[in-house]
């Protein structure tokens, strides 16, 4: 599974190219025109995404997730729960540069990077279903998007700690836990971007081309 590599990136956030997506549930996805996937099958109750994908702009600050409403989902969603909602109940992420190393072509080992700080479109409060529960690893709190987001293309932007620098571009690995007890609450569409500005704001869709 891949989606379609993004042209040079003119606007403030680049779209990654997602090269493969694994489910600890089995979850399949499907690879739409704008770059988003959206879960097929049968919803789990819980599900841990692993992304691995690149981007080719230097001096990331920010890594941007866009849960994305779909006539598919349950009340149009984001999410698969029944009444529309999902919960991101942990994300991590970890980079490397997209060059090989030395002459056997084996790609550099991955590296951690901390996420400081998160804002979103909508957040179902300002608690333990906020943006910035998230970032703890309690797998009952997380980003959701009940009390008037539901149904609605919705966006979560993550800072992080240290700009990555790779001109040569970047491989990521980003992993999205949604274990919370309540069950299938799980993303039913979704987009991945980047961006190299400081302190960029929530929005769904860019201004410029990808």
């Amino acid at each position: 599974l891949a989606t379609a590599p993004a042209a040079e990136p003119q606007g403030v956030w680049e779209t990654v190219h997602i090269a493969s997506v694994e489910s600890s549930a089995g979850t399949k996805f499907e690879a739409e025109a704008d770059s988003s996937l959206l879960a097929t099958g049968t919803t789990p109750a819980q599900d841990v995404l692993t992304i691995v994908a690149e981007s080719h702009r230097a001096g990331i600050r920010a890594v941007r997730l866009e849960a994305l409403a779909h006539d598919s989902l349950p009340q149009k969603g984001p999410g698969r729960a029944g009444n529309g909602n999902f919960v991101v109940s942990h994300l991590q992420i970890e980079v490397a540069p997209l060059s090989t190393e030395g002459t056997s072509g084996q790609t550099q080992p991955s590296q951690p990077v901390k996420l400081i700080a998160a804002r979103a479109t909508h957040q179902q409060n300002t608690d333990t279903l906020s943006v910035a529960a998230s970032l703890d690893a309690d797998p009952a709190s997380g980003w959701a998007v009940d009390a008037g987001g539901i149904g609605k293309d919705q966006a979560a932007v993550f800072d992080l700690e240290t700009p990555v620098e790779f001109k040569e571009g970047v491989r990521w690995t980003i992993r999205i836990s949604m274990n919370h007890p309540n069950p299938h609450h799980s993303l039913g569409r979704f987009r991945l971007s980047v961006t190299d500005r400081a302190e960029a704001a929530p929005e769904v869709g860019s201004h410029g081309p990808d």
